[in-house]
């Protein structure tokens, strides 16, 4: 039965145009959307945490205890943190902020606003810093270090002490809150680092998709690719569990998953044929895309069909097949070079 040949629409004279277009559009969609749930929500959270501890500076400054030059001085100095976060995290927004979004000043407006929250424990009310204590330690107690629970025994000591030093008390919830704080975002920051990074590794595959669009052809299996790389992170949205707060780590996925899709189909379907003609993967692939029809045909003009786009279409779905494939090339070669030396040995004998 003879092989139907697909028309590929993206093979013509605007092939160029329309695969950078496309590939623009994605990468322009990408920066959007991240602005839009990822870094614009965080960015709201953050003044909403700034506008908390202002908020609690305010009714901790009404306490008869804050009147020393030293409380001033924390007082001036929590102000001067969050001046510089709203800064930092502006309102209002102009197109280079998403499209130029990054997460450095982000991150470090958390720092600053956690630096001031430790600040303001220093302001509490004896009440208010013993209260604070409780909760600093048992947070602490959650952290698998030596410091942590060396500080959560020292913050339990000092409540419990026959004579109460309350100035013992906020200095050791002050240290316990800054661990935390620094275990927090470090944490946060390894994740957006990751977010940043898979921004950089969409564009670098779009360029390289590209490139390989334009000089060997065969664009329509970049698109089938992509639909199973869809297909298959939809499935895994609809089946998988709920994940807590991970500042954009899931949403990398999601925009990676296309992109690596058709790279694999395109890639897998060229693969296939080269080993199939190099008879590593058996006959079953060879039948499948009709080898002995198209073997002495350039890759760029060979024509794309049903069984073909198929393939791809799984390559993009399942990394997993992919790597199966790789891993039998594996195998086949170093059977291969086993039989080789064996009978190289034998000769010598």
């Amino acid at each position: 039965m003879a092989s139907q040949n697909i028309y590929d629409p993206l093979s013509g004279d605007f092939s160029i145009f329309m695969l950078v277009a496309v590939c623009l559009i994605y990468f322009l969609s990408l920066l959007y959307a991240r602005y839009v749930w990822i870094v614009k929500p965080n960015n709201t959270y953050l003044r909403a945490y700034a506008d908390e501890v202002r908020a609690q500076l305010e009714i901790e400054q009404d306490n008869p205890g804050v009147k020393t030059k030293a409380e001033t001085t924390v007082i001036a100095e929590i102000e001067k943190l969050l001046t510089q976060l709203e800064e930092m995290v502006p309102k209002k927004v102009k197109w280079r902020h998403w499209l130029l979004s990054g997460t450095g000043k982000q991150m470090a407006g958390w720092r600053h606003v956690h630096k001031a929250k430790v600040f303001a424990t220093g302001l509490f009310s004896d009440s208010d810093a013993c209260a604070e204590a409780i909760v600093t330690s048992k947070n602490l107690s959650e952290i698998k270090s030596e410091t942590a629970k060396e500080l959560t025994s020292q913050i339990d000591h000092a409540l419990n002490a026959d004579t109460k030093d309350i100035s013992v008390v906020k200095s050791l919830t002050k240290r316990g809150q800054e661990l935390l704080f620094d275990k927090r975002d470090n944490y946060f920051e390894g994740l957006a680092n990751w977010q940043n990074r898979a921004t950089w590794l969409v564009f670098v595959s779009l360029f390289i998709l590209v490139v390989a669009g334009i000089t060997n052809g065969n664009t329509v299996l970049f698109v089938v690719g992509a639909i199973g790389g869809l297909l298959s992170r939809m499935r895994k949205v609809l089946i998988g569990k709920k994940h807590a707060f991970d500042y954009g780590a899931s949403w990398s996925t999601l925009f990676l998953a296309p992109v690596v899709g058709a790279l694999t189909g395109w890639s897998g379907v060229l693969l296939v044929l080269v080993l199939a003609d190099a008879d590593v993967l058996g006959a079953i692939f060879g039948n499948m895309l009709e080898l002995e029809k198209i073997k002495d045909i350039p890759w760029r003009d060979i024509a794309i069909t049903k069984a073909s786009m198929a393939l791809a279409l799984v390559f993009g779905f399942s990394a997993t097949f992919f790597e199966r494939v790789i891993e039998g090339f594996e195998n086949k070669t170093q059977s291969k070079t086993t039989d080789t030396t064996s009978d190289n040995q034998s000769n010598t004998q």
